[in-house]
Order: structure tokens, then C-alpha cells, then sequence
């Protein structure tokens, strides 16, 4: 049997090896460790547009390097050709430094540039004769789908044979400590689920509840309720989790935007998280998905997000249940009617087209449906 191992050149690459390695070992199964990058961004022959891979010139423009004098182009390729060669050579490198660490099964390795790195991921396995192709996503746990596209996403929709899927994050170390990020769903069954699954997988996990004391609207500057909404919900889900046997090492109140609660939590604890668990709303009535704060949080704290959305509306609170499905429902209303305004736009002689914007809304309505469903709204 035969897989293959599509890889970047993040953290996540180690991440896909060492879950995959158990697996290919049981299955007395051979592996190729493919990294692609994207080709677009190193074109050594094709001349006809600056160097996006090596530094620039101080000014140096489309026009201006289309009339540059050939020795000078030409000096500038080999310069990019050669950047481009040692960048293969270092993944090269890599590539066999990441199976040598992770893998007791044969295995070798590829590096290879394409426009199209999904079609290239395809392709390599069909020439492999792969039975299954191996890959990672930054996407967020909980979304059927990775909002807005990813590579991962369309190898999986595209791909004819089995794909084997690791999630950033979710490879677990003993004893690893996590923070979990949430706050009026922090008692909701999704996530109790998600700790418990950590759990069984490691009876040694930690975790560390961080409640953000979010603005509630129509208070501008007072926060003291704030906080103390807050704390009585990190006091109440610390109770509830204990119930269900699960003991949280501390559950404290942070910064109003999740952000800066989590950066704030990093600072004073450093080296102390595997991985930030955050846990929201559907989107379309999340305020912290429509700040996009798992991705901000990947960005600028450089630390893996695991999405955990909680469909269900509250059971133990009647009103907060009708509260929650009445969102849902106006949430399902705005998303179809921006997707009719979409279809209008397309149609025509000359039409609009919104792909990404399609591609989102239709995610975010399959999600909020999702909820819908399972919290027995009608």
C-alpha cells in the first residue's frame, strides 16, 4: 500500500508525519513526503515580470523590468533560478530530516512547483499509484468545511481515493496543557465533548479555562457587570466540567476582545500551551467568528486554534433557547438573501461574480441550518 504525505513547510508537516506514522507502521505501508509550492510565486523562466522571490531593486516596476537590458534579466533569473534551487534542496532536506524522525516504514520524497497546488496534489498521487492520500488543514475544528477554501478542502472534494486528514492542533502530546477560550457557550455540550475526547486520548491533558468578559451591548463604558458575568461563568463551567470528571487546572477573566485575553494569557504564562480550544457560536450570530478570531489568533500569536462550535441552543434555559433559535432564524434569512443578491448580480449579458463571497455564505447558512436542526428550532 502506498501513501502520499502532501506537506507545507509548517509546524503542521510534523504534525501529519507523526499521526500518520502509527498507521502506515500497522499497515506495513511505503510513503512519499511531498511539499508543493505555489509557482506563481517563482517563475525563473519567464522573465517578464520582477522577481517576487528575492529582493528587489528599490524600484523595480512591470514596465520597467520588461525594458531592462537582457544582461541584466538574465543575470537577475540565474540569480532566481539558483534562490529557487537552494529552497528545493532545503525542503529536499527536510522532507528526509521529518521521515527519518517520525517513520520506521520505506519512504522517499518529492518537492515540486504548480499554479494550481491542489491539481498538483492529485496529480502526484495518481503517478505514485497512492491508495490514499495524507494531508493537514489550519482550518478550524467544527466547520464541515474550511470557510473560504483551502488547498486541503479541495483535494478532499476532488481527490478519488481515501484522504487522511489532520487537523492543526490535534495531535496530542502527553500532558499536553490547553486553553480553552469561551464564553456564553463555555457550558455547552460541544465543547464538554471535545475536552472529553482529549481526555480519553490523554489522561494527563490539562486545561485552563479563559473566560473573555465580552461587552454586552448597550453598555459603552461600564464593564463591571461585565466581569462579573464573567467570573460567575468561569465559576459555574468550572463546576459543571468537575461534575462530568473533568478538572480544570484555573479558569480566570480576561480582556473583553478575545484577542487580547488570549495574547494577554500567553504573555503571562509563556510555554505553557500546546493549543488555544476556541469555542463559539455558529457563524452568523458569532461576534468572534465575524472577527475572525481563530485566524487571528494563528496569525499574530503564532499558536494552533482548534474551532469548536456549539449548535445546540441551551436546554436548561427556556428563554435562552428561544433567544438563540430566534438569531438562527434571522441569521438563515440575511444569508439566503445576500445569496439571492448574488444570483441577481451573476445573471445578464454582463454579470458579477462572487465566488469566494457564494462559497462563504453557502458554508455559513450550512452551518447555521446545522443549529437550526439540532437545537429542534423548526
Amino acid at each position: 500500500m502506498r501513501v502520499l504525505a502532501a506537506l507545507d513547510d509548517s509546524d503542521l508537516a510534523d504534525e501529519v508525519v507523526e499521526a500518520l506514522a502509527p498507521w502506515l507502521a500497522a499497515a506495513d505501508a511505503e510513503a512519499r513526503l511531498m511539499m508543493v509550492w505555489d509557482s506563481r510565486q517563482a517563475h525563473p523562466e519567464t522573465p517578464t515580470h520582477p522577481p517576487d522571490l528575492i529582493v528587489s531593486d528599490p524600484v523595480v516596476t512591470s514596465d520597467s523590468w520588461a525594458r531592462a537590458p537582457v544582461d541584466y534579466v538574465g543575470d537577475r533569473t540565474e540569480r532566481r533560478g539558483q534562490m529557487i534551487q537552494r529552497i528545493r534542496n532545503e525542503r529536499l532536506a527536510s522532507l528526509r530530516s521529518l521521515g527519518a524522525r517520525h517513520l520506521t516504514s520505506t519512504f522517499d520524497v518529492e518537492v515540486d512547483g504548480a499554479e494550481d497546488v491542489p491539481e498538483a496534489i492529485l496529480r502526484a498521487a495518481d503517478d505514485y499509484g497512492a491508495d490514499m492520500i495524507a494531508i493537514g488543514t489550519h482550518g478550524r475544528r467544527g466547520l464541515r468545511r474550511v470557510l473560504g477554501g483551502s488547498v486541503a478542502e479541495e483535494v478532499i472534494r476532488n481527490a478519488r481515493i481515501p484522504v487522511f486528514v489532520v487537523h492543526q492542533g490535534s495531535v496530542v502530546h502527553p500532558g499536553a496543557h490547553f486553553l480553552v477560550v469561551a464564553h456564553d457557550t463555555a457550558r455547552s455540550v460541544e465543547l464538554r465533548e471535545h475536552l472529553e475526547d482529549i481526555r480519553t486520548r490523554d489522561r494527563n491533558a490539562q486545561f485552563t479555562l479563559l473566560i473573555p468578559a465580552t461587552h454586552h451591548s448597550g453598555r459603552l463604558t461600564d464593564t463591571t457587570d461585565d466581569v462579573a458575568t464573567a467570573e460567575s461563568t468561569a465559576a459555574e463551567t468550572r463546576a459543571v466540567l468537575r461534575d462530568e470528571g473533568i478538572d480544570l487546572a484555573d479558569a480566570r477573566v480576561g480582556d473583553p476582545t478575545p484577542l487580547l485575553a488570549i495574547e494577554d494569557e500567553l504573555r503571562d504564562h509563556p510555554d505553557t500551551y500546546a493549543s488555544v480550544i476556541l469555542c463559539t457560536f455558529p457563524p452568523g450570530i458569532s461576534r468572534w467568528v465575524r472577527m475572525d478570531t481563530a485566524h487571528q489568533v494563528e496569525r499574530h500569536l503564532e499558536i494552533p486554534v482548534e474551532h469548536v462550535i456549539a449548535y445546540r441552543a441551551p436546554a436548561d434555559n427556556p428563554a435562552a433557547r428561544d433567544e438563540y433559535c430566534q438569531r438562527l432564524r434571522h441569521a438563515a434569512e440575511t444569508a439566503r438573501n445576500q445569496l439571492a443578491r448574488i444570483e441577481a448580480l451573476s445573471e445578464g449579458d454582463v454579470g458579477i461574480a462572487l465566488p469566494a463571497r457564494e462559497h462563504s455564505l453557502n458554508d455559513e447558512l450550512e452551518a447555521i441550518e446545522r443549529a437550526l436542526f439540532e437545537s429542534g428550532c423548526g
